[in-house]
């Protein structure tokens, strides 16, 4: 009988499979229970995320989740998923005051006090994940430390440690205050500049599968400054990169790479384009993902807080202006961290993080 009633869905999903957008999987799963329990699968699941790519759902900042509101069309995702999720994390353990540390994959990581205690959890589903990996990392004075925790195996494992002087040549082999900024993800590497004032920034990558720090190849001729890495496919990597300029504003690098940038066939960075940015606005990198960058513009008038934002695609550089992020309390004059992009899709259409 199970096998006759999964060859019957097969013809249902391949038609639903053909509806054009998120909200009419939403609509199609609200209408019919046979519909959702096909569309919720997760195979189901996972082709309909090889065709639709993830939306901005909203922002986090210190106060909290704020949905993508109208016009933005991914404004009722986004209010379902404040409905369906508990960003206040009701269901951690008490006392405790706990503060979130992390976010990735709509998976957050929080801590209480002094470190003594953490939690991974999922807000959709209040409560711990199904399986997720901790990376936790220790900047000593001589190296950079890392130990990767597996919640199937239970166990910390630890990473390759590697001294300030091999990751960047600029700097000291001891030293006190170094930096490690603009985290990016792409292809199971993460990305960081490592900098200390006042010797040059160099990229530096924490490859997951090797479990080692590299230093990695900076874009040519061109000092590294607030940058975004994305996905292109096939292994190409490009990067957005912010360069201030004093005199006529800031220029928007744009620069791609063949194939990974470290280890002994590391591909070069590749400078494709240089977009000049009106002096009259401040420029900050919200997040990126699926090619594109979101940036957020502020104009420099001291009486104007109005904000903006911009979608960059890379393959095309066509620039998309989009409403609806920033929540209208976000302020830029506050000297507040900007707000976190949360990037996914609807509660009813995700699959379980991992």
């Amino acid at each position: 009988m199970a096998a006759a009633a999964a060859a019957g869905e097969l013809p249902l999903a391949d038609i639903l499979i053909r509806l054009p957008t998120l909200a009419d999987f939403g609509r199609a799963c609200a209408s019919c229970p046979a519909f959702r329990r096909v569309i919720t699968g997760h195979s189901f699941l996972r082709r309909l995320h090889a065709l639709h790519p993830t939306s901005i759902l909203g922002t986090r900042t210190f106060f909290g989740f704020h949905p993508a509101e109208a016009p933005n069309p991914s404004a009722p995702a986004g209010r379902a998923l404040a409905e369906a999720a508990d960003f206040d994390f009701s269901f951690l353990p008490k006392p405790g005051f706990w503060m979130v540390r992390d976010e990735r994959g709509g998976l957050f990581t929080a801590t209480t006090g002094h470190l003594h205690h953490f939690a991974v959890c999922e807000p959709c589903r209040a409560g711990a994940p199904e399986s997720f990996t901790v990376i936790w990392m220790a900047l000593c004075p001589t190296k950079l430390v890392a130990f990767v925790f597996s919640s199937t195996s239970r166990q910390w494992r630890a990473v390759a440690p590697a001294s300030w002087s091999d990751l960047n040549p600029f700097m000291p082999s001891v030293t006190k205050r170094k930096s490690l900024r603009y985290r990016n993800h792409a292809y199971g590497c993460f990305y960081w500049s490592l900098s200390q004032f006042p010797y040059h920034p160099n990229l530096i990558v924490l490859d997951m599968d090797k479990m080692k720090f590299f230093p990695a190849k900076n874009p040519p001729t061109h000092n590294l400054e607030r940058f975004a890495i994305v996905e292109l496919g096939e292994g190409r990597r490009g990067m957005f990169m912010l360069a201030s300029n004093n005199i006529e504003g800031c220029v928007l690098r744009v620069f791609s790479a063949s194939r990974e940038i470290h280890g002994g066939c590391a591909s070069e960075w590749l400078l494709e384009k240089e977009i000049p940015l009106s002096p009259s606005y401040k420029y900050d990198m919200l997040g990126a993902a699926d090619g594109k960058l979101l940036m957020v513009l502020t104009h420099n008038a001291s009486s104007a807080t109005e904000v903006h934002c911009c979608l960059l695609d890379f393959e095309t550089l066509d620039r998309q202006a989009i409403q609806g992020v920033i929540h209208h309390d976000f302020s830029p004059l506050v000297p507040l961290p900007l707000p976190a992009l949360h990037i996914g899709y609807p509660p009813s259409l995700s699959l379980p993080t991992i």
